[in-house]
């Protein structure tokens, strides 16, 4: 039986994170003082560290089981950055979200400007703040995108959201789905990463995953 694929991560309230972006660029750096050359030499991706708080046993032998499928080839995992919990112009939580009124996810509008993401069905008036997280999925492949400058969504519910890194329109489209709450990226486990002492002890666990698109 094919194991499932992409796994969630259990107990997710237990864990902090660190996403970083991988602009997958090389400088060239020239003499006598002169600036670098920079060269794209593989996609972007996001680098995720993950650190559990102390768990109690039973949750603590759950998180290493699936840890342990993590292990196997080709398995990968979701996750959504757990240090942005909520959007930064809701610290307390996105009312609608709070009311069930709206699942946090918008129709993709357009693609057409590089490094905007144009969405529409949201509530209006809502607000994403230079370094809120969103994401696209589309075909079971994720994007996690940065935004770049604060931006509100109008009367009609539309938002024209500006975004790190560039979207790739090869993977996506708008036939996709937007994601402007917990957006997650697709990860596959660096196993040299994992830190844990293999009691259940009230120890934590950490470990690092790698952006997967496909």
């Amino acid at each position: 039986m094919a194991r499932p694929d992409p796994l969630e991560l259990p107990h997710y309230d237990m864990v902090s994170s660190l996403f970083t972006l991988d602009t997958g660029t090389a400088t060239a750096r020239h003499a006598k003082g002169k600036a670098g050359t920079d060269s794209q030499v593989r996609d972007p991706i996001w680098i995720a560290e993950f650190l559990t708080n102390s768990m109690e046993k039973v949750a603590r032998k759950s998180f290493s089981a699936r840890l342990a499928k993590l292990r196997f080839p080709g398995q990968t995992f979701l996750a959504w950055d757990a240090s942005q919990r909520h959007p930064l112009n809701y610290p307390d939580g996105v009312p609608q979200i709070l009311a069930s009124t709206w699942d946090g996810t918008a129709t993709i509008l357009s693609l057409a400007t590089p490094g905007q993401i144009n969405v529409g069905g949201i509530p209006p008036g809502f607000v994403l703040l230079e370094g809120d997280k969103v994401g696209i999925v589309e075909g079971g492949i994720y994007g996690l995108f940065q935004v770049d400058a604060d931006c509100v969504a109008n009367g009609s519910g539309n938002q024209a959201i500006k975004v790190l890194p560039l979207v790739d329109t090869r993977l996506f489209s708008s036939s996709g789905t937007a994601v402007l709450y917990r957006p997650k990226a697709k990860f596959s486990l660096d196993k040299s990463s994992v830190s844990e002492d293999g009691s259940y002890l009230d120890t934590p666990i950490s470990f690092t995953g790698y952006q997967v698109l496909v």
